[in-house]
């Protein structure tokens, strides 16, 4: 084997490991923000989040419907009130929870005699 041939299968080694690494790091960040979804600078999985927020960002969004904020003061993954407005509305109008609420239980007031 060539000299140039064995740097071609190093150089795709080296690549497989970097993809191997960076999926194992998505996943351990994903675990980490489910787990502490307030996340502060010195949690042992900040710098993994970090570097994977792009892709995080987008994972959440589109898996989940929730939003991820990184800061340098930390990481906050919640649910995003656009998404849940958006899922309320596409829900069939039998199903959607503060109308049946209103519609069939008293409110408080009502049950008070006030």
């Amino acid at each position: 084997m060539t000299q140039s041939g064995m740097a071609d299968l190093d150089s795709q080694d080296i690549e497989q490991q970097q993809h191997r690494y960076q999926r194992e790091e998505f996943r351990s960040a994903v675990r980490a923000l489910l787990m502490n979804p307030l996340m502060s600078p010195g949690h042992e999985d900040f710098s993994a989040v970090r570097r994977q927020a792009d892709v995080l960002r987008e994972w959440f969004s589109r898996e989940t419907g929730w939003a991820l904020q990184i800061e340098r003061e930390g990481a906050r993954l919640g649910a995003h009130l656009a998404h849940q407005e958006h899922h309320r509305q596409t829900l069939p109008r039998a199903l959607r929870m503060p109308d049946l609420v209103d519609a069939r239980w008293p409110s408080a007031q009502s049950r008070s005699g006030r």
